[in-house]
């Protein structure tokens, strides 16, 4: 069996995407020293122990189809020669990667792009060629490939996961494979939604006589939710961001060259498999960002297809999975920031730092003063954005600091101070200063260039003013609010009730307000404000730290409990206003409605920008 030699160089659409994002002179030729015709023995002996195996080729009409093979570790994959694997496996009938076999079994070179995943231990590995032979024996698909391009891959972004084979019971949900008049169903965007792990199918034809199609798939992970998705026109789109990688831009460059990509998106819960290809493009800078705020690069694939098969894969998720610590947050699309009622807008305005306020030994109240004034809500959050003050490097892997490979060095952060109160008009007034509470964090860029800032430097910070927003607040359209309120938050997540009670001292209402605040140490001095307002009927913190006591009002030496809720007066009649970690959200918000207390009744802060 004869090998197709191949040469290495990367081609004109790769060489166009690094030179889009200022990769290095030299990247082509560093890429090129790195890719191998034949397999090293490590990666050889790295397939042969996969039990399951992603793999992409094209159909009968060039689209890439992407799925995950599975079998036994000793069976899958076999290592017959440095540049030849077989492969067994039984796939569903339905499978679009099946089909595009079966269909194109007479073409002279069909060609593969594989890429293997340990998701015990990050590890992967990429390999793509042509496909010397294939058939179907008994229901299972056997194929010889022959190997021409092998390159290992970089650990980030991968999900760690435990697991088992198991039969599963594959049924074709939904078969659309040549239609670009997509409306996914709430099942099928779930797929998408929940999804940390996808692989991404792209093809680049080769301007040589020959005409031939190297195919490449590659690993694309995050959050679940990373992936975004919108319909238009009667059309749906897949939104991927770019997240910062070896810089190579492979499957960039193909789509570049050819605008054609596929997608698997597995379900590693109910083992169902969504199978997509389309139109694809890359994004860039100001376009990409109108489309996903705060995102340079991105890809976006118009669906020409997809192929949804329930229990089409043989896998089973044993035990929780572990997120990469590399995940960036998730990004949200302009519209769905619209609809949210966020901004996502950029602004050339500047806030300029005039004042710092320490209140404990890590948190701070700094106040900025902005260029022209703004109006916001009593809790309400501000966005300013410090890019311009941190120089840029490019990293390949931190693991010390593994989130500032994509750190934008744009923040969100709540607005303790209130908007100033017209008693006549009965509203909030803009404003041009706006004070943010911070906490100090070790490895933070941004919280260490601020906590480091002093009232008396010659040149004050400055920073680009991008926006205000947020509903969290606890008046309502004509100003007001329940006369009866409950508090509750932990550490410097009552940063947004500290505005409100701000708001509420000025507008002298009568309202009666009881604060629960689970805290450590010195963070007990967030409280001071509260103390002597006549608007406080109870206070009580919770300090597991044992390092406090007050005579001002009661502290308990151990987290918040269920039980505690018992105690507050007349609980029924409040209307509750709660921010601090998820995890401390979520158990409040259970722990309340095992009270009686409605849902309607309690209001939680998160951030959706």
């Amino acid at each position: 069996m004869l090998k197709r030699i191949k040469v290495h160089d990367q081609h004109e659409g790769e060489i166009f995407v690094q030179k889009k994002r200022h990769t290095p002179s030299n990247m082509p030729m560093i890429v090129s020293n790195m890719i191998s015709d034949d397999m090293p023995d490590q990666h050889s002996e790295f397939f042969t122990h996969l039990s399951y195996f992603a793999i992409s080729t094209i159909d009968i009409d060039g689209r890439p189809w992407a799925t995950i093979i599975v079998g036994s570790p000793t069976t899958l994959i076999r290592a017959i020669s440095e540049m030849e694997l077989n492969i067994s496996a039984v796939l569903p009938k339905d499978d679009p990667f099946l089909s595009s076999i079966i269909n194109t079994v007479n073409s002279p070179y069909r060609s593969f792009a594989g890429i293997g995943v340990d998701f015990s231990n990050r590890r992967r590995n990429k390999v793509a060629g042509f496909i010397a032979t294939s058939n179907i024996v008994n229901d299972t698909l056997n194929m010889s490939l022959l190997t021409n391009e092998n390159v290992g891959n970089c650990p980030k972004y991968i999900t760690i996961r435990k697991l088992e084979y198991c039969k599963r019971n594959p049924q074709i949900a939904a078969d659309y494979r040549k239609t670009d008049r997509i409306s996914f169903n709430q099942e099928c965007l779930d797929i998408i939604n929940q999804a940390s792990t996808i692989f991404l199918a792209t093809r680049h034809t080769s301007t040589m006589s020959d005409n031939t199609s190297d195919l490449g798939i590659n690993h694309r992970g995050g959050y679940p939710g990373f992936v975004r998705t919108y319909e238009e026109n009667g059309h749906t789109y897949i939104v991927i961001p770019d997240y910062s990688g070896n810089r190579f831009y492979q499957s960039l460059g193909n789509i570049e060259t050819d605008r054609v990509a596929g997608i698997v998106f597995p379900c590693f819960t109910s083992g169902d498999m969504l199978h997509v290809t389309g139109i694809a493009e890359n994004i860039y800078d100001d376009e990409a960002e109108c489309i996903m705020p705060r995102i340079t690069l991105l890809t976006r694939i118009k669906l020409t297809g997809y192929v949804w098969i329930k229990e089409g894969l043989n896998l089973k998720l044993i035990g929780p999975e572990q997120y990469s610590p590399y995940n960036p947050p998730i990004r949200y699309l302009a519209i769905e920031l619209e609809k949210m009622g966020k901004p996502s807008t950029v602004s050339t305005r500047n806030a300029k730092l005039i004042e710092i306020k320490k209140l404990t030994k890590l948190i701070s109240r700094f106040t900025f003063e902005l260029e022209e004034k703004v109006s916001f809500k009593p809790g309400g959050y501000v966005i300013l954005d410090f890019a311009h003050l941190i120089p840029q490097t490019y990293q390949h892997m931190n693991n010390n600091n593994p989130q500032s490979l994509n750190d934008d060095y744009i923040r969100t952060w709540t607005i303790s101070s209130s908007p100033p109160f017209n008693s006549n008009t009965n509203t909030f007034d803009a404003t041009n200063q706006i004070s943010c509470t911070i906490k100090h964090l070790p490895k933070g860029m941004i919280s260490s260039l601020l906590h480091s800032q002093s009232n008396d430097q010659k040149s004050p910070l400055s920073c680009k003013f991008l926006g205000v927003g947020g509903e969290f607040t606890c008046f309502d359209n004509t100003n007001q609010t329940s006369q009866k309120l409950l508090f509750i938050a932990a550490g410097i997540g009552i940063t947004p009730l500290l505005a409100m009670f701000e708001a509420l001292s000025q507008t002298k209402q009568k309202t009666d307000i009881v604060v629960l605040f689970s805290g450590r140490g010195d963070e007990i001095d967030l409280l001071k404000d509260f103390i002597s307002s006549p608007l406080v009927s109870s206070i009580t913190m919770f300090d597991s730290t044992g390092a406090n006591t007050s005579k001002s009002f009661q502290v308990f030496n151990r987290r918040i409990q269920c039980d505690d809720f018992l105690n507050v007066s007349d609980l029924m009649n409040r209307q509750v206003y709660l921010c601090g970690p998820t995890q401390f959200m979520v158990d409040i918000t259970s722990w309340l409605n095992q009270t009686g207390l409605k849902s309607d009744q309690i209001k939680t802060e998160s951030f959706f920008f």
